[in-house]
């Protein structure tokens, strides 16, 4: 399937009757700076690397200022499924957030709108837009350093179960826990329109934060579909019992971050690199789906987010499981051998993924 331009699509204005069918919640908008950088760097930042830090931001003018070179282009992990959707499969997406009222809203909003995501549902505040920097290193992992100090966001308050009518998807992430329950209401709002809700674990960090919050919001039955990482899966095992809190005790395994997922929601899918994803739906034998291997890994920014916006496409289109899981490590593989600095991912996938 070629890349959807914008000539080719109407715009969402010459369609407003027309529901979309997946609402993503980006409660804050962010502009992402990429760059390139080498292990040497990455060693004289602070914080894990592989994962997201907080900083502020005299920290973003200073790594941005101690790079060769970078490229902006709106981020996030609900923005970026809701893009890969609607540019890549040509589903009618919808973003509900919030951006600042400065020059990096007006490019996360532009940026959006020519993917073709809907963004009437964005709010314009007084304040300023999220930006991360986002670090790739020579082994094409990416470290995250987002400033989200005094960003313009979204609060629950602002939900409305109108958001989300007419939609089959909603999708959240694990970052919305920073707003004061959102991710709780936005939830339950979702579900109470005829949505399904799927949950993205967001990064180990944000995990070995908001552990309780993720565990409760699973329990409460609400969420049908978890996507996650391996570390973030594991890191959601770690906290299921107290023994792996100790240093120097055995490491939580995968399998034991799953089941514990599993237990709550119908579906649990947990990407594992180059070896793929591993796939579990209560009542179901689960199943390991191989990654694509002709693939020459160059940035793995927003991997995960792509691979969801394949899954989520094979799941609306009623896919079996084994071809969503297909589908999306092959677009997750189109995002991972993009070219570092253009204006948004590469989303052009191959033809032969949308066979039946």
């Amino acid at each position: 399937m070629a890349n959807i331009t914008p000539s080719k699509r109407k715009t969402y204005e010459e369609e407003s009757d027309a529901s979309c069918e997946v609402v993503a919640v980006q409660p804050v908008g962010i502009m992402d700076h990429v760059s390139l950088v080498d292990a040497e760097f990455l060693k004289n930042i602070k914080g894990d690397i592989g994962g997201s830090a907080r900083i502020d931001a005299s920290e973003v003018k200073e790594l941005l200022s101690s790079v060769d070179e970078f490229s902006s282009k709106a981020g996030g992990s609900a923005s970026n499924t809701a893009r890969g959707l609607a540019d890549g499969f040509d589903v009618r997406c919808s973003i509900v957030g919030a951006v600042g009222d400065d020059e990096w809203g007006a490019m996360f909003l532009k940026s959006m709108k020519r993917s073709g995501v809907e963004t009437r549902d964005i709010r314009k505040l007084p304040g300023s837009t999220g930006r991360c920097v986002c670090l790739v290193g020579s082994d094409a992992q990416r470290t995250m350093r987002p400033n989200m100090v005094g960003a313009a966001r979204l609060a629950a308050s602002d939900l409305k179960e109108s958001d989300f009518k007419g939609a089959k998807w909603a999708i959240f992430n694990g970052y919305a826990f920073y707003g004061d329950n959102l991710l709780e209401e936005g939830a339950k709002l979702a579900v109470q329109a005829g949505c399904k809700v799927a949950l993205h674990l967001a990064s180990f960090e944000v995990v070995r934060t908001f552990h309780k919050k993720f565990l409760e919001v699973l329990s409460s039955g609400l969420v049908s579909a978890v996507f996650a990482n391996e570390d973030e899966t594991v890191e959601m095992a770690r906290h299921s019992d107290p023994k792996y809190a100790f240093e120097g005790t055995e490491e939580p395994t995968v399998q034991l971050g799953i089941d514990l997922m599993a237990a709550s929601c119908e579906l649990v899918v947990c990407t594992v690199g180059e070896r793929g994803c591993i796939v579990k739906k209560a009542g179901e034998e689960q199943f390991e789906a191989p990654a694509e291997p002709r693939v020459k890994v160059m940035d793995t920014t927003g991997a995960g987010d792509l691979f969801s916006s394949g899954f989520i496409y094979g799941l609306l289109r009623d896919y079996p499981l084994r071809r969503c899981a297909e589908i999306g490590n092959y677009t997750g593989a189109a995002v991972v051998q993009a070219c570092l600095l253009p204006a948004r991912p590469c989303l052009s996938f191959p033809s032969f993924i949308f066979g039946s």
